[in-house]
């Protein structure tokens, strides 16, 4: 019997990817996403920002959002890495829009606005549909490009905005922005979201394990909860890197549930080797 026939499951449930499917509607994540969705349903916000420490989330809850806009209605790009200059970012956006690989040698930046803007009326305005953008680390696009992004939400009528574009980014982001009073200032809406609280983590173990096709999702004993949340302080991604290898460990001995001795052992393990590899 191989590792998921052991535990009845179709998917790998602890991986990092960002299969929306897994998203998990702990109260900040729901709190999140439903003020994304509020931006996108307004429509004149121009830009929203979305912060938040590493590995809690973020582009889960941009890519859930994201798929939850109903295509009739919205245009949508995500660029999962932003940290170019302006004129490649802008280059980017557009291959996404056209369905086209971008071009690197793409950097008249006035000739790529022209482009944007009939790009924009052919498959936005003309359809009545808004385009929604999410720039993931977007503490990595240099200061003059996000002063430039604004130029982007400039497509407007008297009465709409065509073009949101929300920033996602760790939470240097926040104060990049600060210092950009130009830009700052079109922020029509912020949320810094953080990680799990200790009553998320059980739910969010089930959750997970139900998804990749678990009956019950029940597979970790209660008392791992505390284990996990002293290590990982309830961040996602390090809940999920430590309960992947718990399950296989789980697994190699031929248990049915995962014990609070094994992630303590797995916790041992990977704080041995981290010590070793500082050293």
């Amino acid at each position: 019997m191989d590792y998921r026939s052991h535990w009845g499951l179709f998917l790998h449930p602890f991986e990092n990817t960002r299969d929306p499917a897994f998203f998990f509607s702990s109260r900040a994540h729901r709190e999140a996403l439903d003020r994304l969705l509020y931006l996108a349903e307004d429509g004149n916000m121009q830009f929203g920002l979305l912060s938040g420490e590493i590995g809690c989330g973020k582009t889960m809850t941009s890519t859930h959002f994201l798929q939850s806009l109903p295509v009739t209605r919205f245009a949508t790009v995500s660029l999962e890495f932003s940290g170019f200059a302006y004129a490649h970012l802008l280059s980017e956006l557009l291959a996404r829009l056209e369905g086209r690989a971008p071009d690197p040698e793409e950097a008249n930046t006035y000739a790529l606005l022209v482009r944007f803007r009939e790009v924009l009326r052919a498959q936005v305005v003309d359809t009545r549909r808004h385009l929604v953008v999410v720039l993931d680390e977007a503490q990595e696009i240099p200061r003059e490009g996000l002063v430039q992004l604004k130029n982007l939400t400039n497509l407007t009528e008297a009465t709409r905005n065509y073009v949101t574009i929300v920033l996602v980014g760790q939470p240097e982001l926040r104060g990049h922005v600060k210092t950009l009073p130009q830009l700052d200032q079109r922020i029509g809406l912020r949320f810094h979201l953080n990680a799990l609280l200790p009553d998320d983590l059980g739910p969010y173990l089930c959750h997970r394990m139900r998804v990749a096709g678990h009956p019950s999702g029940e597979v970790f004993e209660p008392g791992c909860m505390d284990v996990l949340y002293r290590e990982t302080q309830g961040v996602p991604r390090e809940v999920n890197r430590i309960c992947k290898l718990a399950l296989d460990r789980t697994y190699s001995l031929q248990r049915g549930v995962v014990s609070p001795d094994i992630v303590a052992s797995i916790v041992r393990d990977l704080n041995r080797h981290a010590g070793l590899a500082a050293s």
